[in-house]
C-alpha cells in the first residue's frame, strides 16, 4: 500500500531543481502534490495548516546553516492550496488521505556534488538504482504493479469505489487509531465532568475507567519527566515512546482483559500482566506517531532528526513523507529502513573534534578505529552505486533492537505499579454514620502459593488482585475493552511475506511463532514461489466474507439478558455461599470447607464463561450494522489456517458459529435445498446425522412443523431447537429453511447458511491413505457405502467381541473374565470415542485408561475406586488392541521408525559417539527398554531420539512446501527485577526437549496433512468462483455449491496422496542426517486413493 502512496507522489510536476543550482527538466519526475491547484484534491487537502507549512517549508528548510536548495522547497502556488500540514492530525487520517491515491510509474536521476557522504549522498545511487531498475525491462516494472493491485485490492465485488474507499478508511482508523480514541473519549468525558460538574450517566465499568484515567495518567508523566535524563532507570528510553494518556488507557485496559479472561477469580499473575502491557506499549509506540506535528518531516528533518524518534515509521517498512515528492518516491521504493541505518551509521562514525579526550573517550578509539574503516568502506561503495552492499554492511552496526520479555516486564511492572498507587473505589453503600465515604485501593499487589502437585510445595508467586466490586463488574468489562484486532471492513492485505500480509498496520504474521526461532528463520529463508500456495489460501481463506446473522444474535440477548442457562449458554444465576455452621465439630466445619471450595470453583467457572460469552456478544453488537467485515489468517507451525481474530470466528462455540453467517447471499436451487436439509439434520445430532443421506432427509421431512415453530417463535412455541447438539445453528437453518419452504418458488431462496462438510476421523483418514490400508480405508469412508460408516462403533464392536470371549473364561485362568463379564454391557461408542480420536494423536495407554476411567465413572458402574481403576485399565487395553486390529496397515506405518531404532541402535550409538555426541543414559535406557518390550510399533521411535539428542529439532517440509520445524525446547528461568518484585521468566534454551520431540511428531505431521489437504481444497473452490471457509478437516461453503465443492476437495485430496509422502520424509531425514542407514518402508495395502473420488460419505 504505501509504496502505492510513494508512486503516487511522482506524478505531476516536471520542473527538478538538481542541488548546486542547476535546473534541469525531466519528463518523468513529477510532484506529489501537483503542479496546479487543480491537481491536488481540495477535500483532501482540508487538514492542512499554511503557519506549520511556512515554518516546516520555509525557514526551517536547512542543512548546516545552509539554506536548501528549491528542490527542497515547496512554493505554495503550485501546492494550490494555503492549507498544506495539521499539527492536529492523526496517524489514521495522514494514512487516509496518502492511502486513496493512485498507482503510476516514473523513474529520476539525482546527481550530489558534496563530498560528505549524508543522507543526500545516499540519494543518488537511489535514483540511479531505479533507472537501472527500469531499463532491464517493462515486465518486471508491470509486475511489481499488478502485485500492488492484488495484494490491495481498490474495490469490493458489488461495491463501488466511493464506498470501498470509506470502508478502507474506516479500517485505517480502526486499526491506528484504537488507543488514541479511547485517551480521547475520557479527557473529553472528564472535560464534560468539570464543565458539568457532576458525573456523567455512564456504565459502571466505564465510570471505573474514568476515575482511574486521570491521576493515573499524571502519575505516568510525572514518571516520564522522572525518565528524562534518568541513565540509572532500566526502563527509562522505553517510558517516553508514547503519550502518558494513551500509556494509561493501554494499562488499564489490558489488566482489564487479562483479569476478565483469566479463571474467573479476579487474580493475574504478576509476570505475565507485566509482559502482556509491556508488549501492548512496544507494539503501538511503533505504530503510533511520535508527535502529530512530526507526521509531516522535511529533508532537514531527515538529517538533522533524532532516529530513535524515526524507528516507530521505519519498523513497520513504510513511510510516507510530505515534502519533496522524489524523495517520498526513493525512501519507499527501496527501503527507509535502509537509509536511516546508513545516516545513523555516517552520523555515528563522525571524526570528532581535537578536545582532550577522557580515560573513557580513549578506550573507546578501538571501536572508532574499526568504524572509520568501515565508513570508508561504505562511502566507496555509495559513490560506485551499491547501496545494497553498503546495506549489508550498515545492518550488522544496527543497534536497534525487539525490547525482550525482560524489558517488557520491566515496563508493563512499572506501569501496573502506579495503577495501584493510583486507582481507588469509592464505595457509596459502606458509608459510615459521620458520612465519611469508605475509599479502597482497586487492586493490590499479593502472594499466592502454588497448589499444582506438579509444583515445589510452598513456592510463592506475585499476583494481581481485583477488589471484589471490580471483579462484579468485570463480564461487562467487555464492551468498553479495546480490541486491536478486529474483524476487517476490506479484505486483508495479501500475503507475500513473513510479515507482509493480513493487517494493513498492525502486526501480522503469516505464522504463529512464539518465540520459536529456528521456525521463524526456516520460514523467512523459503522461497517466495515454495510458499506461493500457502500465501494463496490464506488470502483465499481471508477474502471470504461474512456478516452477523440478526435474527439468531437477537434470540441470543434475550436469552443472555433471561439469565442465560438455555442452548449451552451458561447460568448468570448468582450461587450463594454456603453458611458457615454454627459448631466446633471438626467433621462438619471440614464438610462446610470443602462445599465452601467447590462452590467458589463453580462461582469461578461460570464468571469465567460469562466473560467469554460477553466477549463475543460485544464483537458481535460493534459488527451487527456492518453489511460485511473479513477475517484475515494466519497458521500455527503445522499448518493449520486460524483466524487471526480470537472471540467471534468460525472456529469458535456453536454460538459464535450460529451468529455468523455469509455475506454474500446465492440462491438455494435444487440441489441446495436438499443440501440444506440434510445439514439440519447434521446438526440436530442425537444419531440422526449417522443416517444415510435420504434418512436426514426424512428426519427433516417428519420435522416440519417444529421447524416452522422454531422459526417463528424461538423462545414462545415448542422450543425443538434447543434439543439439538448445536442449537444456534440449528436455529438459524430452521429460519431459512422455513422462508424457502414457504416461499412459492424454493429453489429461489437467499441462503447465507455456512453448509459443513466434515471427515470421518479425519486423522484416521489420512494414516489410511498412507499405508494404502484398505479395510481401514472402509471404516472411515474412503471407500463407498449405502450409509456412513461410523469408526467408532466398528471400534466398540471390536471391543464387545475381545469382552465377550474373556467373559466366557474362567476366571482362575483369566483375572479379566470377571471385569469383562460387567463391561460388556457398558461398551458403546461413547465409551471408545475419545480413545480411537486421540490414538492417530499418539495417545498413551494411560492416557486411554484415564479417559475411559472417566466415563465408567459418570455411568456409576463401579462404587469401588479399585475396582474402577482396573475395569479402565482393561477396557483401555482392550480398545488399544481393536484399533490396531482395524488399522494394521496404520500400525504397520507407526511401526516402521521402530523397527528402524532396531536394526540400527548400536551403530547410531557408536556413530554419535565418534561425531562427539552421546545418548543421554535414561534415554537410553528408555529406549532400550522399548525394544526389549517389542513396543517398536509407534513414530516415537529411536531415529526422532537420535535427532532430539543431537540437539536437532525434528524438522519436515509439508506436501505444500511449508517448512515445519517442531519447536519443543527447554525452557530456561530469567530472574527479572521489577519495580513490584522479582519477575520469573521462561525463555527457551538451545536444547531440545527429547521426549516432547518424539512424541509429538505422530499428530503434527498428521496436522500438517491436513493442513494441507484443506488449503489446496481452498485454492480450488476459490478459483472455481465458491465462497470457502475451513474449520480443519470441515469445509464450508453455501448449500448451492455443496456438490461441486465435495468434487473439488476429493479430488484433492487425491492429488495429495498421488505424491510420495513418506518417500519425501524418508528423504529429508536422509538429507539432514546422511550417514544412517534407514531400512525400507513398510510394505502397505492395495488400497487406490481414487476410490476416494466416488466415496458418497467421504466428507459429509
Amino acid at each position: 500500500m504505501w509504496r502505492s502512496i510513494a508512486r503516487t507522489g511522482v506524478r505531476s510536476s516536471r520542473n527538478l531543481r538538481l542541488p548546486g543550482g542547476r535546473s534541469d527538466t525531466h519528463p518523468s519526475v513529477s510532484g506529489f502534490l501537483g503542479s496546479s491547484p487543480n491537481s491536488f484534491p481540495r477535500e483532501e487537502s482540508k487538514f492542512l495548516d499554511a503557519p506549520l507549512a511556512a515554518k516546516l517549508l520555509g525557514a526551517g528548510c536547512r542543512r548546516d546553516g545552509e539554506c536548501l536548495p528549491d528542490l527542497w522547497r515547496m512554493n505554495p502556488s503550485i501546492l494550490g492550496a494555503s492549507e498544506l500540514i495539521s499539527n492536529s492530525r492523526s496517524f489514521s487520517s495522514v494514512a487516509k488521505t496518502v492511502s486513496s491515491s493512485d498507482v503510476d510509474e516514473a523513474e529520476a536521476a539525482f546527481t550530489d556534488a558534496d563530498e560528505d557522504i549524508s543522507i543526500s549522498g545516499v540519494v543518488q545511487p537511489l535514483f540511479q538504482l531505479k533507472n537501472n531498475d527500469v531499463s532491464r525491462g517493462k515486465d518486471k516494472e508491470e509486475g511489481v504493479i499488478s502485485e500492488i493491485k492484488l495484494n490491495h485490492p481498490k474495490e469490493i465485488e458489488g461495491i463501488d469505489s466511493a464506498k470501498y474507499a470509506a470502508l478502507h478508511q474506516r479500517q485505517i482508523k480502526l486499526e491506528t487509531d484504537a488507543w488514541e480514541a479511547a485517551a480521547k473519549e475520557y479527557k473529553e468525558l472528564l472535560m464534560e465532568m468539570c464543565k458539568k460538574k457532576l458525573a456523567p450517566n455512564l456504565p459502571y465499568v466505564k465510570s471505573l475507567f474514568l476515575d482511574w484515567f486521570e491521576p493515573f495518567r499524571d502519575q505516568i508523566a510525572a514518571e516520564q519527566e522522572r525518565c528524562k535524563g534518568q541513565t540509572k532507570l532500566p526502563y527509562a528510553p522505553f517510558f517516553n515512546l508514547l503519550p502518558a494518556d494513551m500509556m494509561a488507557i493501554i494499562t488499564m485496559h489490558k489488566l482489564m482483559s487479562l483479569l476478565m479472561t483469566g479463571r474467573g477469580d479476579g487474580i493475574v499473575r504478576v509476570g505475565p500482566a507485566s509482559c502482556n502491557v509491556g508488549e501492548a506499549i512496544e507494539q503501538e509506540s511503533h505504530a503510533h506517531p511520535i508527535d502529530s506535528v512530526d507526521v509531516v518531516i522535511t529533508f532537514d528533518h531527515i538529517i538533522h532528526y533524532d532516529v530513535q524518534k524515526l524507528k516507530p515509521f521505519y519498523q513497520m517498512e513504510f513511510f510516507a513523507l510530505y515534502f519533496s515528492d522524489l524523495l517520498i518516491f526513493i525512501l519507499v521504493d527501496h527501503g527507509w529502513y535502509d537509509m536511516v541505518r546508513i545516516h545513523s551509521f555516517l552520523e555515528k562514525t563522525k571524526k570528532k573534534d581535537n578536545k582532550k579526550k577522557t580515560t573513557e573517550e580513549e578506550e573507546g578509539d578501538t571501536v572508532t578505529k574499526d568504524q572509520q574503516f568501515l565508513r570508508k568502506k561504505v562511502k566507496t561503495l555509495i559513490k560506485k552505486q551499491k547501496l545494497r552492499q553498503v546495506a549489508q554492511i550498515v545492518k550488522g552496526q544496527d543497534e536497534s533492537k525487539p525490547w525482550g520479555l525482560d524489558m517488557h516486564a520491566k515496563v508493563g511492572s512499572r506501569l501496573i505499579d502506579l495503577l495501584l498507587e493510583t486507582a481507588y473505589l469509592h464505595s457509596p453503600a459502606s458509608q459510615s454514620a459521620d458520612g465519611l465515604v469508605d475509599i479502597r485501593p482497586a487492586f493490590r499487589h499479593c502472594h499466592r502459593t502454588r497448589t499444582d502437585d506438579q509444583q515445589k510445595p510452598g513456592r510463592l508467586f506475585g499476583v494481581i488482585e481485583c477488589d471484589p466490586l471490580v471483579r462484579q463488574g468485570l463480564d461487562k468489562t467487555a464492551t468498553h475493552i479495546v480490541m486491536r484486532y478486529m474483524p476487517m471492513l476490506v479484505p486483508p492485505v495479501g500475503w507475500t511475506g513473513y510479515n507482509k500480509g493480513g493487517h494493513f498496520f498492525l502486526p501480522s504474521y503469516v505464522m504463529r511463532i512464539h518465540g520459536a526461532r529456528q521456525q521463524r528463520e526456516a520460514i523467512k529463508r523459503a522461497p517466495r514461489k515454495q510458499m506461493q500456495t500457502i500465501f494463496e489460501a490464506l488470502d483465499t481463506l481471508g477474502s471470504t466474507k461474512w456478516r452477523v446473522n440478526k435474527g439468531v444474535l437477537s434470540i441470543v440477548e434475550r436469552i443472555w439478558s433471561n439469565g442465560g442457562c438455555l442452548a449451552g449458554l451458561v447460568d448468570r444465576e448468582v450461587i450463594p455461599l454456603p453458611e458457615k455452621p454454627d459448631t466446633e465439630d471438626e467433621t462438619e466445619l471440614r464438610a462446610w470447607k470443602l462445599k465452601m471450595r467447590f462452590v467458589k470453583k463453580k462461582i469461578s467457572e461460570r464468571h469465567s464463561q460469562s466473560c467469554d460469552v460477553e466477549l463475543k456478544l460485544s464483537v458481535a453488537r460493534k459488527m451487527v450494522d456492518e453489511e460485511g467485515f473479513y477475517y484475515p489468517h494466519n497458521l500455527d507451525f503445522r499448518g493449520r489456517a486460524y483466524p487471526m481474530h480470537p472471540y467471534l470466528n468460525h472456529l469458535g462455540s456453536d454460538l459464535c458459529r450460529g451468529i455468523l453467517e455469509f455475506a454474500e447471499g446465492r440462491a438455494l436451487g435444487k440441489s441446495g435445498l436438499r443440501w440444506l436439509k440434510i445439514h439440519l439434520a447434521n446438526l440436530y445430532g442425537g444419531g440422526v446425522n449417522k443416517l444415510s443421506y435420504d434418512g436426514r432427509i426424512a428426519f427433516t421431512e417428519s420435522h416440519l412443523e417444529d421447524i416452522f415453530d422454531s422459526a417463528d417463535r424461538p423462545l414462545e412455541g415448542g422450543r425443538w431447537w434447543l434439543d439439538a447438539e448445536d442449537p444456534f445453528q440449528c436455529l438459524s437453518v430452521c429460519i431459512n429453511l422455513a422462508e424457502a419452504l414457504r416461499s412459492s418458488s424454493p429453489e429461489t431462496t437467499i441462503s447465507h447458511i455456512p453448509v459443513h462438510q466434515d471427515g470421518s476421523c479425519n486423522g484416521l483418514q489420512h494414516y489410511a491413505a498412507l499405508g494404502r490400508d484398505k479395510f481401514g480405508a472402509a471404516a472411515v469412508n474412503l471407500v463407498d457405502g449405502d450409509k456412513p460408516a461410523d469408526v467408532y462403533s466398528g471400534i466398540a464392536a471390536g471391543v464387545q467381541k475381545i469382552m465377550q470371549r474373556d467373559a466366557q473364561q474362567d476366571p482362575a485362568e483369566n483375572p479379566n473374565a470377571l471385569l469383562a463379564r460387567v463391561l460388556v454391557g457398558q461398551v458403546d461408542r461413547k465409551l471408545v470415542k475419545q480413545t480411537v480420536m486421540t490414538s492417530v494423536y499418539g495417545v498413551t495407554y494411560i492416557g486411554a485408561r484415564d479417559q475411559i476411567k472417566r466415563r465408567l465413572k459418570d455411568r456409576g458402574v463401579f462404587a469401588d475406586q479399585r475396582e474402577l481403576s482396573s475395569a479402565a485399565s482393561y477396557a483401555a487395553k482392550t480398545t488399544l488392541t481393536a484399533l490396531g486390529e482395524m488399522f494394521e496397515s496404520a500400525r504397520c506405518i507407526m511401526g516402521w521408525l521402530g523397527d528402524c531404532a532396531k536394526a540400527t541402535f548400536s551403530q547410531l550409538r557408536l556413530l554419535l559417539a565418534d561425531n562427539g555426541c552421546f545418548l543421554d543414559r535414561d534415554v537410553e535406557n528408555a529406549v532400550k527398554l522399548d525394544l526389549s518390550a517389542g513396543k517398536g510399533n509407534k513414530l516415537s521411535c529411536l531415529v526422532l531420539q537420535i535427532i532430539a539428542t543431537k540437539n536437532h529439532a525434528v524438522r519436515w517440509t509439508s506436501p505444500l512446501g511449508l517448512p515445519v520445524v517442531q519447536p519443543y525446547r527447554a525452557l530456561g528461568t530469567q530472574l527479572v527485577r521489577t519495580s513490584l518484585q522479582v519477575v520469573s521468566l521462561q525463555k527457551e534454551t538451545d536444547k531440545v526437549m527429547v521426549k516432547r520431540q518424539r512424541t509429538a511428531f505422530p499428530p503434527n505431521f498428521v496436522h500438517s496433512l491436513d493442513g494441507s489437504h484443506m488449503m489446496m481444497t481452498a485454492v480450488a473452490c476459490k478459483r472455481a468462483g465458491l465462497s470457502f471457509a475451513g474449520v480443519h478437516d470441515s469445509f464450508w461453503t453455501h448449500a448451492c455449491n455443496v456438490d461441486q465443492m465435495n468434487t473439488i476437495l476429493r479430488e484433492k485430496f487425491v492429488e495429495l496422496y498421488e505424491q510420495p509422502i513418506l518417500e519425501n520424509l524418508v528423504e529429508s531425514f536422509q538429507q539432514n542426517f546422511p550417514t544412517l542407514e534407514f531400512p525400507p518402508l513398510p510394505e502397505r495395502g492395495d488400497f487406490d486413493p481414487r476410490d476416494v473420488l466416488n466415496s458418497t460419505y467421504f466428507f459429509n
